[in-house]
């Protein structure tokens, strides 16, 4: 069996070969394309987030 390494709750400090995980409300965002587009030009989150990062709420189980 492969281990899996996680970062939970990694903000934008995405680290390579593992799985990054956060539920902030700008990585949540991040993923609408109007928002992205919308940040840009206002800079209400200054992050930029990182598409690889894995959205998930840690008060539930994970999907693996």
């Amino acid at each position: 069996m492969e281990k899996i390494k996680l970062n939970l709750g990694c903000g934008n400090q995405v680290v390579a070969d593992w799985i990054n995980v956060d539920y902030f409300i700008g990585a949540r965002l991040s993923r609408i394309p109007v928002f992205s587009w919308l940040n840009k030009k206002i800079k209400l989150f200054d992050l930029e987030w990182d598409e690889n990062i894995f959205i998930h709420d840690l008060t539930t189980k994970f999907p693996w």
